[in-house]
């Protein structure tokens, strides 16, 4: 129940539906409040939300289970990104994308990511050609958005 609620949260972020985030990640956090993933993602969508001191609050608990040492990989940068605000989360995943299409130019699904958030924004050219190149390297529909 608890990595449903998870990733119910997740996808209300991604669809910039922040109160229902909050919501489900709430309810998620109460079922596993030693869960450091769902703390993550909690701690995320509070921010997202202007709850900035909460976020603080839910991202120290973060911090004291000491996740880095359990994985192999730490969270580098990830508790300081989750520290900026809504925009700035924005601008820094869409770098990141850009970059990692600029590294995987063949990779339709990263195309396919650009283009949701630009037409999100407004940004309908930028995102017409975006999902233009999805249509070039792919016939999937299962890569295209709502597909």
């Amino acid at each position: 129940m608890r990595s449903a609620l998870d990733t119910l949260g997740k996808d209300y972020l991604t669809l910039n539906k922040t109160p229902e985030a909050i919501t489900a990640l709430t309810q998620a956090a109460a079922l596993a409040p030693s869960d450091p993933k769902i703390l993550l993602h909690y701690s995320q969508a509070l921010m997202r939300g202007g709850r900035s001191e909460e976020s603080a609050a839910v991202a120290q608990k973060f911090k004291a289970l000491r996740p880095e040492e359990t994985r192999a990989r730490p969270y580098g940068g990830l508790l300081e990104f989750l520290r900026l605000p809504p925009q700035g989360q924005r601008d820094r995943h869409m770098a990141n994308l850009r970059q990692r299409i600029t590294l995987n130019p063949r990779d339709a699904s990263l195309q396919a990511r650009l283009g949701e958030p630009l037409l999100a924004e407004g940004k309908t050219t930028e995102a017409r050609e975006a999902l233009q190149q999805v249509l070039s390297l792919t016939s999937d529909v299962k890569t295209l958005p709502g597909g």
